[in-house]
């Protein structure tokens, strides 16, 4: 079976084989125009590509998929055809001949009604600078050549569900500040809304986890996230954000989306936060920051991926060991320029214990020092781990949220939640 496309390919042998020339799909497409979908199966994706057997195998492809599909030669006519047709999603290929997909994806940029509209490049450039180049450009994500069918599929539905995700996000908000204007919600009233959004273990019977949260603000803030992944993986997140005046509900439902559709099993761990990273600041603004601590979990191969991006450092209990801090590097992320987020793979063993909390955002736009201030916080808990033992998980994280609040006076001048997995 061939897997790529170009005029060549290389079979599961390894053999090169002359690839088919695709014609295409005599169903066509619609060429009136159109209001965005709200439906995946009737999306209408604008290919450019210079290349004919290129352009003509994935629009056979796309068809058969279920989606419509747009197929332009150059990005001139890419361009003229935003006249007369509005796509949900482009596939521009960089370097074609006159207007190359980087200029398409800047003149789009400028078009109010595309702003939003994902872009996903092919290229055969794989350097750092290139991809670069196309993400500031407004890119939303890059395919590279030779394109293999299934990736190219997957990250197209994933930028179609996330642009849909944000205008029902938006159109959420619009009426949260509608009913601001009507009646303004207790302290009390949003925090038990924002609870209501937090996974339950109840509801997550294959894995043993507990959470705590101690609330100072009583608006909302921080939050955690259990997800389902392929081969009976599991994602846990534990998050905090600063985003001004947002509603935190609002905030919370932004990120649960993010991590519904971008904490996949096909993608790493880094790839995923470097993609939130760039979805981020167009949901929440520019000036929010997210501090991450995100724990795949794998029950077959018994492993933990940790990646930490602005957050104390995980500790991790092992049987008859010390509590260990697990740190890497992070930057927050939405902040300006790439996420850099470093991943470390943990070999665990059956009752092992992962611990993820949070420290609070606010020192950290105070004048503090954030990393001196997690150390500290870690060492803490890590303490306080090592003299609760292996006595009852709920014992352990009620002894924490003590620890916390006993510093509060001090260090802890925002919510704190710590989440436990045991292995």
């Amino acid at each position: 079976m061939t897997i790529r496309t170009g005029h060549h390919a290389r079979d599961t042998a390894g053999r090169l084989t002359q690839q088919p020339v695709f014609t295409e799909d005599p169903a066509g497409d619609s060429a009136k125009s159109r209001a965005p979908s709200s439906d995946l199966s009737t999306s209408l994706i604008l290919l450019a590509e210079d290349d004919r057997d290129t352009r003509d195998f994935l629009t056979l492809f796309l068809r058969k998929s279920g989606f419509q599909v747009l197929p332009v030669a150059d990005g001139e006519e890419a361009i003229r055809a935003l006249e007369d047709h509005r796509p949900d999603l482009f596939i521009l290929d960089c370097q074609m001949p006159g207007k190359t997909g980087l200029e398409v994806c800047q003149t789009v940029r400028q078009l109010r009604d595309f702003g939003d509209t994902p872009v996903i490049f092919l290229t055969a450039l794989t350097d750092p600078d290139s991809r670069l180049r196309g993400f500031a450009a407004g890119a939303a994500d890059y395919v590279t050549k030779p394109v293999e069918r299934v990736e190219l599929l997957a990250r197209i539905k994933t930028h179609l569900e996330l642009s849909l995700s944000r205008r029902l996000l938006r159109e959420h908000a619009v009426g949260f500040e509608a009913a601001a204007t009507r009646k303004i919600p207790t302290p009390r009233e949003v925090q038990s809304s924002h609870v209501s959004l937090l996974a339950r273990p109840a509801d997550y019977p294959e894995i043993k986890f507990a959470t705590r949260l101690l609330a100072k603000r009583t608006t909302g803030g921080v939050f955690h996230e259990v997800l389902r992944l392929g081969d009976g993986d599991f994602g846990l997140l534990v998050a905090e954000v600063a985003a001004g005046t947002l509603v935190p509900t609002y905030m919370t439902g932004v990120l649960k989306t993010l991590c519904a559709v971008f904490l996949q099993d096909s993608l790493a761990p880094g790839e995923s936060f470097r993609l939130i990273n760039a979805h981020l600041p167009g949901l929440l603004g520019g000036e929010s920051r997210v501090a991450v601590s995100y724990a795949r979990y794998s029950r077959s191969r018994m492993t933990v991926d940790l990646l930490n991006a602005g957050h104390p450092p995980p500790i991790w209990h092992r049987s008859g060991q010390s509590p260990q801090c697990i740190t890497s590097a992070g930057s927050l992320v939405g902040a300006a320029g790439p996420s850099a987020c470093d991943s470390t793979q943990l070999q665990v063993h059956p009752g092992d214990r992962l611990y993820l909390y949070t420290a609070g955002l606010i020192p950290r736009f105070a004048g503090t020092d954030p990393e001196s201030d997690a150390e500290a916080l870690g060492d803490r808990m890590a303490q306080r781990i090592k003299e609760c033992g292996w006595q009852p998980i709920d014992q352990t994280l009620d002894a924490l949220v003590a620890e916390a609040r006993s510093g509060s006076s001090d260090s802890l001048v925002d919510d704190f939640m710590v989440l436990v997995l045991e292995c």
